[in-house]
């Protein structure tokens, strides 16, 4: 009983991340193809809001450390 738990914690664990994963890869596209004029980086926030989801104690942190170099460096 407590394997199937734990498995279903790691599949769910998993799913936020391909979401999150998702999410990003769309702002990027969009975000490249804007001009630079317009702030989209901005909305990687969203995608920080939605790491609280994932667990981990500074999960946020490496995701927003990680965001943020995607706008630094295009």
């Amino acid at each position: 009983m407590l394997s199937d738990r734990k498995s279903i914690l790691l599949l769910q664990n998993a799913v936020l991340v391909v979401i999150a994963a998702l999410i990003t890869a769309v702002i990027f596209i969009i975000d490249l193809r804007t001009d630079s004029t317009l702030a989209v980086a901005s909305i990687y926030t969203i995608v920080i809001l939605y790491s609280w989801l994932i667990p981990g104690k500074h999960t946020s942190i490496y995701i927003a450390i990680l965001w943020t170099s995607f706008t630094e460096f295009q």
